[in-house]
């Protein structure tokens, strides 16, 4: 049955580890995600922005990202798209790197051996690319959500329109805190910049066909 509920900069030497980042970011006591941080220091390096820098920008504190650079904690969706954005990233820059299959006819066909992976297995989710790896104001992925899985406490908001369809399980899907129950089969859009998050609620995993756009947006 469906529901609707209402319901100056110094170097990074310098940083202090910060001990547990502020209460809102509650990556702190997450296992961490192989690569990400390294990924993310790179690319910070290479823009040439300082921690400070780059934590203003981004909205979260300087020691999370110093801890989520050097492997000690994972950032949240929130944060991570935050960082991203800050950096002038798409989330999908930070799905697994590593050699993988090149995308064939001209790189328009992903086969499923040379799919993207983004684990976020500690908060119980998985995406998968299924577009290329080129910038593009259009993106789908697998999102595969364990039992009891979110995408965090915190709501979040990012450029862009997004719909999808529930391929399997139950989707829990909060939009401006107006919550939606979502069966197999239910689909949904929203604007990105509308507070949202999501959860599966069920016994089973949930696999949302999940569609992100900035056209229009």
């Amino acid at each position: 049955m469906k529901q609707d509920v209402k319901e100056r900069a110094a170097p990074d030497s310098m940083v202090p580890d910060a001990g547990v980042p502020a209460a809102a970011e509650t990556e702190a006591m997450v296992p961490p995600v192989p690569g990400i941080g390294a990924h993310l220091r790179r690319i910070r390096k290479e823009r040439g922005y300082p921690l400070t820098r780059l934590a203003e920008a981004a909205g979260v504190s300087i020691g999370l990202i110093s801890q989520i650079e050097r492997g000690l904690t994972s950032p949240s969706v929130r944060s991570l798209r935050q960082i991203c954005g800050a950096l002038g990233l798409p989330l999908s820059s930070v799905f697994q790197t590593t050699e993988l299959p090149q995308p064939t006819d001209g790189g328009r066909v992903i086969r499923p051996v040379a799919r993207r992976i983004l684990d976020l297995s500690y908060k119980g989710v998985i995406k998968q690319m299924l577009t290329p790896a080129d910038p593009s104001t259009l993106e789908m992925m697998f999102v595969h959500v364990a039992p009891g899985g979110s995408s965090g406490p915190d709501y979040y908001t990012h450029r862009g329109i997004e719909c999808g369809m529930v391929m399997a399980g139950q989707l829990e899907l909060w939009v401006d805190q107006e919550r939606h129950l979502l069966e197999q089969n239910d689909s949904f859009r929203f604007h990105s910049d509308i507070p949202h998050r999501f959860a599966n609620p069920g016994r089973i995993e949930a696999v949302v066909l999940w569609v992100t756009s900035t056209v229009g947006a």
